[in-house]
């Protein structure tokens, strides 16, 4: 991200091409920096969970008449959303903790105000400790949802 944001600013055909107005700012660069980036391992991701959705599903969408969109969307994305739960809720959570590198190009993250905030106050263990626990609440309420959403397939 670092890289993206302050290295393609040294070129003047970048600066000049319709992409700069997407660089030259700081949330839209690290929004498209951690796309391309977790896209990277989500595709995999998708892969997989779609590869062991059983081939007799397709078959039986088939045999009930369901056209293939609607076989897709109703029968095969559901399962393979369930296996790709908690796959997609670490990667949720790397995304959560990669957000820390905000700071280093100027976008106000959680971590940088606590940094700002503790350097004012001279209180580090207090705001970071705040920061440890709401990072940590973010991560259990993802936790539960993911549990929550998965309940009806552990049951089979």
């Amino acid at each position: 991200m670092f890289f993206v944001y302050y290295g393609f600013a040294q070129f003047s055909w970048i600066r000049s091409s319709p992409v700069w107005w997407i660089l030259k700012d700081p949330i839209s660069c690290a929004t498209v920096v951690f796309a391309i980036n977790h896209a990277g391992y989500l595709t995999p991701l998708w892969a997989g969970a779609f590869a062991n959705v059983h081939r007799g599903q397709w078959e039986a969408a088939r045999s009930l008449g369901l056209q293939k969109r609607t076989a897709f969307t109703r029968v095969i994305f559901p399962q393979a959303v369930r296996l790709i739960l908690p796959a997609y809720l670490n990667e949720i959570i790397f995304l959560l903790k990669g957000s820390a590198l905000l700071s280093a190009i100027a976008v106000a993250d959680l971590l940088g105000v606590a940094r700002r905030i503790s350097s004012s106050n001279f209180a580090p263990v207090e705001m970071f400790s705040v920061v440890a626990l709401t990072y940590a609440a973010i991560v259990l309420v993802l936790m539960g949802a993911v549990t929550y959403l998965r309940r009806p397939n552990e049951q089979e």
